[in-house]
């Protein structure tokens, strides 16, 4: 099927004219008329009368024509719908446990209050690998680097972390002074996987002139920041946190920050969705609100710049 011949053929009917349709569709007239021809020969029915003056549709070029107008009218009409459509809908979005507190919630009603036609199904979930198409999902907030072409990935922010431990904890075993005496103490780790340069049951540190790795006594290792913190308010022993996550804590004086001066390699926290063309308004949509949300409350951690109207990185 050649749709070109199609679209000459039913401009041609409408316009009434082979110079008319040329003019419309930028061809010439010759083109216009050979069109035609072929379409004829190919469907092996005669579907205009030409004279020199006027042309006019045969009994099946009608019922042709009804045809086509109809199946271009429906085309149109799913365009019109998809282009609509694009502004409703759901969006999947897929959040790691350990930003449940650290992510105010009232970022997505805020949302949600300004998109009256979009619906976000949100899920909070901690898995090292995700399949953002086979899985449905829009918008996937996460620690480690997707290695996928089909996927675009946005440096969202720097998510910075204390090392703390309970006062009875540190009543009970002492505060350690230096990096290394950490080796001594009961450690929770829950921070493996959240930054590809953090092996497993390893701290990245700044011992004041280099960064460098510790390997502590691994009482207890879990993929949740939530559960690691439960654990060290109970006295289990030391962690890495979140700073928004240690932060509550320390303020209500049920953790305390130990080794202040030795600052914890920060970990990067990904936004990813699939690549496509054009993307969807509402994802930039949601892409742009998340942006200027966490602006306004870590401007200095904001790393990669958001998505402007036209869908390119300003």
């Amino acid at each position: 099927m050649d749709l070109n011949q199609l679209q000459i053929f039913a401009k041609t009917v409408e316009i009434k004219s082979f110079t008319g349709a040329a003019k419309a569709l930028g061809l010439t007239k010759t083109t216009v008329s050979r069109k035609i021809s072929e379409l004829e020969e190919r469907v092996g029915i005669k579907l205009l009368t030409r004279s020199t003056r006027r042309i006019a549709l045969t009994h099946d070029g009608v019922l042709f024509y009804e045809t086509i107008y109809k199946a271009f009218s429906e085309l149109k009409t799913a365009e019109s719908q998809l282009i609509t459509d694009i502004d409703k809908g759901k969006i999947k979005v897929v959040l790691p446990y350990e930003l449940n507190d650290v992510v105010d919630y009232s970022i997505f009603y805020s949302y949600l209050e300004a998109q009256k036609n979009i619906n976000i199904e949100l899920e909070l979930c901690n898995k090292s690998k995700y399949n953002l198409i086979n899985e449905n999902i829009d918008i996937l907030f996460h620690f480690n680097e997707i290695n996928d072409n089909t996927i675009k990935s946005i440096k969202l922010l720097n998510i910075n972390k204390l090392m703390v431990a309970s006062p009875s904890y540190i009543s009970k075993h002492g505060a350690p002074t230096y990096p290394t005496e950490i080796n001594t103490h009961n450690y929770i780790d829950c921070m493996s996987n959240q930054s590809v340069d953090i092996e497993q049951g390893k701290i990245k540190l700044f011992d004041g002139k280099s960064w460098v790795y510790l390997t502590p006594n691994i009482k207890m290792s879990l993929d949740s920041a939530i559960l690691a913190k439960n654990l060290a308010i109970d006295g289990f022993g030391i962690t890495v946190l979140p700073e928004e996550l240690a932060e509550v804590e320390i303020a209500k004086g049920t953790l305390i920050n130990i080794l202040e001066d030795y600052p914890i390699k920060s970990s990067i926290l990904y936004l990813s969705y699939i690549k496509q063309h054009p993307i969807p308004s509402r994802i930039t949509s949601f892409i742009n609100h998340i942006h200027t949300n966490l602006i306004s409350k870590f401007s200095d951690r904001v790393i990669d710049p958001v998505l402007d109207s036209s869908h390119h990185f300003k």
